[in-house]
């Protein structure tokens, strides 16, 4: 009997003996001292629904124990004495009757606080990251090594028409891409995969109602979880970007048709070179019937004129309008 009363008594997991109505009997050292005692005896007598950090969560635990006999690996916040809480591991059994007809409760505790705060912490640190990607206009993406998704922030129903649930774990989303987009994808993600810095491809995806958009799609690192290679990357869209070049193009075609639809000699030059960046049909024309010389970009003054006080000439006449911002002049050719 010394001998496993020394065990109780010097044992490092925390051993608590109480009645069924909450009356603690008996505990060791490591009890005491988890809970803010500096002896055992000042525990004994007390109720357990003092420690218990929700008094209510007791009694079902209780009427559990009746039912079960026994509990393993249950997790419950107890009260200090100064009235901070800690988390506690208990293991829970119920013993016969004693001499005193009583059934009792017998429970070992480790203490768990400072993983469960580190729990709080993982959980805090990754809600705080789901509301930024979740708010960002961006969906952020994860995808695995064979290009099947995992994870779309829940941005994507706005963003693609689609619920994540609808694109994860699927090839669904190569089927909303363009056909003529998909060999791109295929070989810059080979590529990447392969040990490319980055993966960045701009594509056309139709939306759930049918509609196309322009996304740019772009990851830039990989890394291996639980033996899977994944890829992170974000999704933006850039349709106003698209429609905003289409109309520049469609805007700088019809200025190239009036440049080119008039008699005025139209033509610039590169500030340094003086090498010809481009000329309208008017200028080329001229070189063409009345020198033979068929004009291409880059040329500069001394590839267009055969004598050397002619191309002085007009290098100073760009020099000047550098000089000045604008110049006039007539020329007689």
């Amino acid at each position: 009997v010394l001998r496993y009363r020394s065990l109780f008594e010097n044992n490092i997991v925390a051993f608590i003996c109480g009645t069924l109505d909450g009356r603690i009997v008996d505990c060791n050292a490591a009890a005491a001292h988890a809970l803010g005692f500096k002896l055992p005896q000042e525990m004994l007598g007390r109720s357990m629904a003092d420690i218990h950090w929700n008094p209510e969560n007791r009694v079902k635990l209780v009427a559990h124990l009746q039912s079960e006999k026994t509990l393993a690996g249950v997790e419950a916040p107890f009260r200090r004495r100064d009235g901070t809480q800690i988390w506690v591991l208990a293991n829970l059994d119920l013993t016969p009757a004693d001499d005193e007809g009583d059934v009792l409760l017998v429970g070992t505790f480790v203490d768990i606080t400072e993983r469960k705060r580190g729990e709080a912490a993982i959980r805090q640190s990754e809600e705080k990251y789901r509301s930024l990607v979740d708010n960002i206009p961006d969906v952020a993406w994860t995808i695995d090594a064979q290009g099947v998704p995992v994870f779309f922030s829940a941005n994507c129903e706005r963003l693609m028409g689609y619920r994540p649930e609808e694109l994860c774990n699927s090839m669904f989303w190569v089927s909303r891409v363009s056909p003529e987009h998909i060999p791109v994808i295929k070989d810059r993600f080979r590529a990447f995969m392969a040990g490319g810095p980055v993966f960045e491809v701009e594509v056309r995806f139709q939306k759930k109602d049918g509609r196309w958009i322009w996304i740019r799609s772009r990851a830039s690192t990989s890394y291996t979880k639980n033996g899977r290679r994944l890829i992170d990357g974000i999704h933006s869209d850039i349709s106003e970007r698209k429609q905003a070049e289409e109309a520049l193009r469609d805007s700088q075609a019809l200025t190239d048709a009036i440049v080119d639809s008039t008699r005025d000699r139209i033509w610039s030059v590169d500030p340094e070179s003086f090498g010809l960046l481009s000329f309208n049909r008017a200028v080329a024309d001229d070189f063409l019937h009345e020198r033979g010389i068929c004009l291409q970009k880059g040329m500069r003054p001394e590839d267009v004129f055969p004598s050397q006080d002619v191309v002085d000439q007009w290098r100073g006449f760009y020099q000047r309008t550098l000089a000045e911002g604008s110049w006039t002049t007539d020329y007689c050719v």
